[in-house]
């Protein structure tokens, strides 16, 4: 695999160069320095540019995501706990497998996400710590540029899923969770789901109504893992996923990899968001949306 053969094909495909990224960043550091609701954000080059990238630098939709963003951060605080409790929780479920990075990349570059819902231990740990662990972990890796450039494939293993597990996520968190895709910074490449048992059809059919038309052509159903094997080689897969990489090896290095950019991680949520000067930013676009319409009509 080339790596720098793939960065240099995305960073392409994502209009990115040197010149337009200093200049974008200087708009958004000066758009973030006079927002109307928005306040103690990070501001740095990392953090920032993974949403120009998410966008391809067209401005009005990275402010747009960067807004929609903190709201459901602000939302869904349980989601992205980072407290010291968190770190205790997320090195408890990533030592027993229910989660991990992969070491090595799939065939297009991306990093490949993995949940295993068989073994999150849900007598142990509710819903949120789930999803925490989640958003928790992307951002951690999301912190290295190539990996932002690259993206992001996510595998939701069902496999041997004890239905009381599936009964765990209701309706709600579902759709809220799959919305989360386009509220966040990311370059998503598939969602692969394997082993879907016909008991979770509704959690998959209300997650699939939220999606984007883009998001769903990005969606796939394996059967079992051989299925997965043909969306990602099982060279790059762990033993249990039926490849050939030893899972404790990639659990420390995940473990690994998290620890090192939590500070990171931690500092996102020092933002402030004045939800009331929000709401009136927000009944203000739709107001200036209805006549645009009114105009068009």
């Amino acid at each position: 695999m080339d790596i720098e053969k793939l960065v240099a094909e995305n960073k392409e495909f994502i209009r990115e160069d040197d010149s337009r990224k200093a200049q974008a960043l200087e708009q958004f550091r000066e758009w973030l320095s006079k927002h109307p609701f928005i306040t103690n954000s990070r501001t740095d080059d990392a953090y920032l540019v993974h949403f120009l990238r998410t966008k391809k630098y067209s401005m009005d939709d990275v402010f747009k995501v960067f807004e929609n963003n903190l709201l459901f951060r602000t939302s869904r605080p349980d989601w992205f706990d980072t407290s010291d409790q968190y770190l205790d929780t997320f090195r408890d479920l990533a030592k027993g497998g229910a989660g991990y990075m992969l070491k090595k990349k799939a065939a297009d570059g991306s990093s490949v996400f993995v949940i295993n819902l068989e073994r999150l231990d849900i007598d142990k740990y509710k819903t949120k710590d789930a999803f925490a662990f989640v958003f928790n972990s992307l951002s951690a890796y999301m912190e290295n540029e190539q990996n932002q450039i690259l993206g992001c494939t996510f595998i939701l293993n069902y496999v041997k899923c004890p239905l009381k597990v599936i009964g765990s996520f209701s309706i709600r968190d579902t759709v809220g969770f799959t919305e989360s895709a386009s509220k966040c910074a990311g370059r998503f490449k598939k969602y692969l789901i394997v082993g879907l048992p016909a008991t979770a059809n509704a959690l998959l059919n209300a997650g699939k109504k939220v999606m984007t038309e883009k998001q769903r052509s990005r969606l796939f159903l394996c059967n079992d893992l051989e299925d997965l094997a043909e969306h990602v080689d099982k060279s790059v897969l762990t033993e249990y996923l039926g490849g050939t990489e030893p899972e404790a090896e990639v659990i420390d290095e995940f473990i690994k990899v998290v620890e090192t950019n939590f500070d990171k991680v931690k500092e996102i949520n020092k933002f402030e968001v004045d939800m009331e000067k929000a709401a009136a930013c927000r009944n203000l676009e739709e107001s200036i949306g209805s006549f645009r319409t009114l105009d068009i009509d």
